[in-house]
């Protein structure tokens, strides 16, 4: 029997979330044009493929020069915090888009044991459970997890892929018995901070133990920190009294209910959606942007900053 070949479906969201479309591609609706008159190729053509040969040749020199013979990158023997598996994943990540757009076989090869080496170097460390950041902010998932998009441009058949891709989308739809990071019955995730190990609503001292000097020259996350002056646009981090203070208001302001920076997770379900047309996975990822938007609305056609564990708006905040 002849097996029909299926779009990914695709979506846009306005007011009300409309699917606009499921489309499937059939010989019938779209015709195959075989193109049979040689033609000389310009000159553009020639120089693309020469700028692909040269990365061709480029890339397995840039991986043995930053790694090891396995893979692993030559960097430290321990590292702690929360924080780290999204850079390494974005300094080899562009070795699956190449891939994707005339790279060698070689690429996708070193790819693939980037994509693993970085994997494990990670969970030794103790970022990485089951293959994914125990918990951290989306703004650093949704850098590092490019890599996991850009494989799906690669070879789309893969059976790892997909299977890892319907495994992570589970830590984000309440399905996964470890990572109850989204409450679908209120549509809306637990922590700014998710991941493999479900939402860490509480953080530690270590959590933060490798931002602190490099944060001592931002600006206050708070206006009424201990011994800061808010308007220096400075804190210090580094003050063990400061840090302490830090840790303490962010247990009790930010680190429970949902932020809009969690809505980067719905590329990690469409992701997913689009290896298994799994009706459940889109339907989780609309809710929830649905969810945002009733926010904004309720707010005043303001998109708020925070919620609660309750759906209240600033909850733990005073606003």
């Amino acid at each position: 029997m002849k097996q029909e070949k299926h779009l990914p479906r695709a979506f846009t969201i306005d007011s009300t979330v409309k699917i606009l479309y499921d489309l499937e591609m059939t010989e019938a609706s779209h015709p195959r044009i075989a193109i049979t008159t040689p033609s000389t190729p310009g000159e553009w053509a020639h120089l693309e493929r020469e700028i692909i040969d040269k990365l061709n040749a480029a890339a397995p020199e840039f991986v043995a020069r930053y790694t090891r013979s396995d893979g692993s990158l030559i960097w430290r023997d321990q590292w702690p915090s929360m924080d780290g598996s999204d850079d390494p994943y974005e300094a080899f990540m562009n070795l699956a888009l190449f891939y994707s757009i005339g790279g060698s076989e070689e690429v996708y090869e070193l790819a693939r044991k980037m994509w693993d080496a970085i994997t494990m170097q990670w969970t030794e460390y103790g970022q990485i459970y089951r293959e994914f950041d125990g918990y951290y902010d989306w703004m650093h998932h949704g850098e590092g997890y490019l890599y996991h998009y850009f494989f799906g441009l690669t070879k789309p058949e893969s059976l790892i892929d997909r299977q890892r891709a319907a495994r992570f989308a589970s830590f984000y739809t309440g399905e996964d018995k470890e990572a109850k990071n989204y409450d679908p019955a209120k549509k809306q995730m637990l922590s700014p901070l998710t991941g493999s190990k479900g939402p860490r609503q509480v953080v530690t001292h270590e959590d933060w133990e490798t931002h602190r000097t490099v944060l001592d020259d931002y600006l206050a996350p708070y206006e009424d920190v201990v011994k800061t002056d808010f308007s220096s646009m400075l804190c210090h981090w580094s003050d063990p009294e400061i840090y302490d203070d830090l840790i303490k208001k962010m247990n009790e302001r930010m680190n429970r209910g949902d932020v809009p920076l969690n809505l980067n997770s719905t590329s990690l379900l469409t992701h997913a959606f689009m290896y298994s047309h799994d009706e459940k996975t889109k339907q989780i990822a609309l809710d929830y942007i649905k969810a945002w938007m009733e926010r904004r609305d309720r707010n005043g056609g303001i998109m708020p900053d925070n919620i609660g564990t309750s759906g209240e708006i600033g909850e733990f905040n005073d606003g």
